[in-house]
């Protein structure tokens, strides 16, 4: 069997691990290192097929082989950081996403995992120092925006956690989980009304989420209202159909409260 031969192989194991038929791609990459023990390619899919089924340690293993010939490989180690954050391994995760920026700077799905970490264990200031410095070179990247927004929350400083949403919004304004976000800002900075009207674009645009109804709920609880959400949202349709004028409402109130 030729090199020709080998790659039509991989090719095919590609096909297979794109819609997600992962024992016959499994199968093939094995064939492939029977003819090739250091198939790059081979390794890189099984590494895929692995994680996808949730296999994080023989994951890593296929991953690992790559990092062996190739340490500046940016992909895999940004796919190690996943398997890392998968297991919570925090610590592991942060220096995997590290070296692959430090590799690819231009990765910003390892930017927002790294930021989402940091987040996760509480270091707001990196993370929000993070995504400040890649929004002044990627100023339009909503979810730099979202997570930069979730950042300022978590730290309570509410009224920059507002600005940065309503930045995503310019951006996005159909994310329900962002409308949200906004909605919990706003009530932290005892801003209700327009909290109220965050939580009912969110809920009109998903009323599945059970966080979503829930924010809304206790909200309305708090301004002593019958919790009604049919005759709530009728009562504001004109705002829930009109998103983006709501986002310009909001900007230009910021000024007089």
């Amino acid at each position: 069997m030729n090199s020709d031969d080998v790659v039509a192989i991989g090719d095919l194991a590609k096909f297979y691990l794109d819609i997600e038929e992962y024992e016959k791609c499994e199968n093939l990459c094995n064939h492939i290192l029977n003819l090739e023990p250091n198939d790059l390619r081979a390794f890189e899919y099984l590494g895929f097929v692995y994680y996808n089924l949730e296999k994080y340690h023989d994951s890593k293993i296929f991953f690992d082989k790559i990092l062996f010939l190739n340490p500046n490989h940016p992909d895999c180690w940004y796919h190690k950081g996943l398997i890392y954050e998968n297991q919570e391994n925090y610590e592991k995760a942060l220096e995997s996403y590290k070296k692959s920026l430090e590799i690819n700077p231009k990765n910003l799905d390892a930017v927002i995992n790294l930021g989402t970490i940091y987040i996760t264990i509480e270091r707001y200031n990196k993370a929000i120092g993070l995504y400040e410095t890649y929004l002044k070179k990627f100023p339009d990247i909503f979810d730099l925006l979202f997570n930069l927004g979730l950042a300022f929350t978590h730290k309570q400083e509410y009224e920059k956690a507002i600005k940065t949403y309503m930045k995503a919004i310019e951006i996005n304004s159909q994310d329900a989980i962002l409308w949200d976000n906004l909605g919990i800002a706003y009530q932290y900075n005892n801003q209700l009304k327009k909290a109220k009207e965050a939580f009912l674009t969110a809920y009109e645009q998903n009323n599945e989420d059970s966080d979503i109804q829930e924010h809304l709920e206790q909200l309305l609880k708090e301004e002593n209202e019958n919790i009604d959400l049919g005759e709530v949202l009728k009562n504001y349709k004109a705002i829930i159909n009109k998103n983006l004028n709501i986002s310009e409402t909001m900007k230009n109130d910021e000024n007089v409260e």
